[in-house]
């Protein structure tokens, strides 16, 4: 296994210096908007860097173990990581890229879930949502390299075991590769091509685990609370208070705190907060069987920070 995560690891750091290359030389760059958090250009496409190991090695899986979840995530993860290098380049539109998000998420949950219409509907809406979120979620350096660092190291620890685990090193040392150059002030971003791939194999792999009572759905989320509670918070804000949703912008939780703390010091926090606050929580759902308390209680600091930082609102609404 050291010999595989080494190799990972290497690979992530060469493949996001080639992108990181590539970019520069054709122009492949991330330009600053209403969600941008940089005030220059910066390089795009970074997610090569762990989406090629990982793509590689569930291909491998599949072929060689005859696993058709892998396959499945192969191929699923495949599309989304073309379509959001498809988007860095040419900037697809959003009514094209969701039915895609939609349809490879209902196809995954078709084969990773057992359960009633109903269920499939609600496991293929929220993996599209989280696939999403993801993307949003990604607009600071190190942040959204570091959130698929401390869920594949919380499945790994509290899961119980499974055809992934091997998959989830790969993920991690890549991404860790990859974080070398994404740590602020990053030199070079994931793009479209790494988040929603993120998105979609986390997600994907955390119903998978569900289903296999390897790791509680549950715990998951509680691993995860940072990202899905940032971004639905946000979202629901904006509904509620009429704002343009499909416009850009930069009010979530994170964005607020970046620019008032920085980039590094806002990643950090979220390591702090996850090894601190969300492991343990995870452990006692795990031993309590509480799982919807801890849940709760894993999200109150997120909850409270977006209420005093008013995450969703403009920045000139929230000074007012």
């Amino acid at each position: 296994m050291l010999t595989l995560v080494g190799a990972a690891f290497v690979a992530g750091l060469v493949l996001t210096g080639s992108a990181l290359s590539f970019a520069r030389r054709f122009g492949v760059m991330a330009i600053p908007n209403a969600r941008s958090a940089h005030s220059v250009p910066v390089a795009s496409i970074g997610g090569l860097g762990f989406v090629i190991p990982t793509l590689a090695w569930l291909a491998w899986s599949a072929a060689v173990g005859g696993d058709r979840l892998a396959l499945v995530l192969a191929g699923g993860a495949a599309v989304l990581a073309l379509v959001g290098l498809l988007d860095d380049l040419f900037e697809l539109s959003a009514g094209l890229r969701l039915p895609i998000h939609l349809v490879v998420a209902a196809v995954t949950v078709a084969v990773a879930v057992d359960g009633n219409p109903l269920v499939l509907a609600i496991c293929a809406l929220g993996l599209a949502w989280f696939v999403n979120l993801y993307n949003f979620m990604d607009g600071i350096d190190g942040i959204a390299g570091s959130q698929a660092a401390i869920f594949c190291l919380g499945a790994l620890h509290f899961g119980t075991g499974g055809s992934f685990d091997a998959a989830f090193w790969v993920l991690l040392a890549s991404t860790a590769g990859f974080l070398c150059l994404n740590w602020a002030p990053a030199r070079v971003i994931m793009g479209d091509t790494g988040s929603g791939f993120l998105g979609f194999v986390i997600g994907a792999v955390a119903v998978h685990l569900w289903q296999a009572d390897a790791l509680p759905l549950l715990t998951s989320l509680i691993l995860l609370a940072a990202f899905w509670f940032d971004a639905t918070y946000t979202l629901a804000v904006r509904i509620v208070t009429r704002q343009r949703v499909a416009q850009a912008h930069g009010n979530h939780l994170y964005q607020k705190l970046a620019r008032r703390w920085g980039h590094g010091r806002t990643t950090a926090l979220l390591w702090g907060y996850a090894l601190v606050w969300l492991a343990p929580l995870a452990a006692l759902h795990g031993r309590l069987e509480l799982g919807v308390l801890w849940l709760a209680v894993a999200c109150a600091p997120v909850l409270a920070a977006c209420v005093v930082f008013r995450a969703g609102l403009p920045d000139d609404t929230a000074h007012a």
